[in-house]
């Protein structure tokens, strides 16, 4: 399999079929060159793990959870209300610690895998990230407050 670098950021991709732009950092096909595999084992194989290709799809699946579980709790009767709301409130918990495991991931994979990360492109992507964990983490504010009160948020109180 041929395999071609970018030479403004480094990021290496499969030439069949080679793509128009590079895919990390949008430079023109022109900015592509061939390229030969010169990475260590050790190396290769963390590459291979591809976390943060996994990473970045926890906090959408917390987000829809704890969306799902809140809606729910509208149209069941208790105890199953209290459970689900128990539930959306772990999931809205877990939702900021989630998004911050995928940046810390996009990170090392950017560290791994290019040779430097600087280029336009990932500027905009660490600060959509940064964005993104701040506003993860704003459902926060009412959970860990103690504003509401299990009874309160069930109805009880």
């Amino acid at each position: 399999m041929s395999l071609l670098k970018c030479k403004a950021c480094g990021y290496i991709t499969s030439a069949e079929p080679g793509p128009e732009i590079c895919p990390a950092c949008g430079l023109p096909k022109t900015a592509l060159e061939p390229y030969t595999e010169r990475v260590s084992a050790g190396r290769k194989q963390l590459i291979d793990i591809h976390l943060h290709q996994i990473m970045v799809h926890f906090p959408t699946v917390f987000g829809i959870m704890a969306t799902l579980f809140l809606v729910l709790s509208y149209f069941v009767p208790d105890p199953w209300r209290a459970e689900l709301l128990i539930n959306a409130k772990y999931a809205i918990l877990l939702l900021p610690l989630s998004a911050v495991g995928a940046v810390l991931s996009g990170l090392m994979d950017g560290r791994l895998r290019l040779k430097r990360l600087s280029t336009p492109v990932l500027k905009r992507k660490i600060a959509a990230a940064v964005a993104t964990v701040a506003y993860c983490t704003l459902p926060q504010v009412n959970v860990t407050s103690g504003a509401y009160s299990r009874d309160e948020m069930i109805g009880d109180a």
